[in-house]
């Protein structure tokens, strides 16, 4: 008995006709976030960090409209963060416009897994906003989405799993630092001063 069920388990899966079961490659529409939240190119960082803070999320696709219209662009936590310091002003006088990176980098539900990396590193982004053919918001598809796919058990796509490393490497290399030049004598800026405007 045990060496029958050794050898059943060392079989490979077979379909009805003998041959092993083809493995679909997943779609963006599998994994990606559904129901996105969005705000508006006009409302204010105030209103975005509000969103981003209540529904634990760390980018909002920025849309035309009251919600309803065509992408635009993404803020991200950091936009509204790096708004705030160059800007100086109060988040609540500052339009989600100013801030927000665009256009926003996109896919569709129908490419695939290894389509939408290659277009996050190409971008070097994170997350990338899921459209319809009129450019509406349908998710959001992120580097975590497309890990916790390729880490379910019984995932048996390796390829993917390592697309998502080089990719994740990819887009989080150092930069190479610019040439700077520093005035001799001089101290450079203070980090935490605002800048001079």
């Amino acid at each position: 008995m045990e060496c029958i069920l050794g050898s059943a388990r060392s079989k490979k899966r077979q379909s009805a006709n003998g041959r092993e079961p083809e493995v679909r490659e997943p779609t963006v529409a599998d994994v990606m976030t559904t129901a996105p939240r969005v705000c508006s190119s006009d409302a204010s960082l105030n209103e975005a960090a509000a969103l981003l803070w209540e529904h634990a999320i760390g980018a909002l696709p920025v849309v035309d409209g009251a919600g309803e219209g065509e992408v635009r662009g993404v803020l991200t936590d950091r936009d509204v963060a790096m708004a705030a310091y160059t800007q100086g002003r109060p988040l609540h006088e500052v339009r989600v416009a100013t801030a927000m990176s665009g256009p926003a980098c996109s896919c569709r539900p129908a490419d695939s897994l290894r389509q939408a990396l290659a277009r996050m590193v190409e971008a070097s982004v994170r997350r990338l906003v899921v459209v319809d053919g009129n450019n509406r918001a349908l998710g959001v598809l992120s580097l975590s989405d497309i890990a916790r796919h390729a880490g379910r058990p019984g995932h048996r796509l390796k390829k993917l799993e390592r697309a998502t490393c080089r990719a994740l490497a990819a887009i989080h290399a150092p930069e190479e630092p610019e040439d700077t030049c520093e005035v001799p004598g001089k101290d450079p800026p203070d980090a935490l001063s605002p800048p001079v405007v």
